[in-house]
């Protein structure tokens, strides 16, 4: 069974650490630097979130915003990366996350998205999610 129920849940987790990270200030200025544009794919259930690293812009479902690369995965797959028990690196080589656009530019957004993990936790147990963080 999936983690999440719906779509609408996706975007308040998956989506919601996006919008964390650009509150605060040395994170986003540390993903400004990198200044990519991604659209993030999601299956099961079908989802998709959109974030301007460069402006902390974060869309949710459709978006008129210009994209430099697309992650696609299942929202599974991405609850596990946020909660640090999935290695994206290892993930791409075994097709569990896919990549189209620049690699090189989305692998320079890991380093700081560790940073972001802690977060991610806290955003799920502040949502009495404590169930999320120990599914994964």
């Amino acid at each position: 069974m999936a983690y999440f129920q719906d779509e609408k849940e996706v975007y308040q987790y998956l989506g919601g650490v996006f919008q964390l990270c650009f509150k605060d200030a040395a994170l986003a200025e540390e993903f400004g630097r990198v200044g990519i544009t991604i659209r993030l794919n999601y299956t099961e259930p079908e989802s998709s979130i959109w974030v301007n690293f460069g402006t902390g812009q974060v869309d949710f479902g459709t978006s008129t915003m210009p994209v430099d690369a697309e992650m696609s995965m299942t929202a599974d797959t991405g609850h596990k990366f946020w909660l640090g028990k999935l290695n994206a690196t290892t993930a791409m080589a075994k097709g569990q996350m896919r990549a189209k656009g620049p690699v090189p530019k989305i692998l320079k957004l890991l380093p700081i998205a560790k940073k972001v993990f802690p977060l991610y936790r806290q955003l799920l147990e502040d949502a009495g999610r404590a169930d999320l963080v120990a599914a994964a």
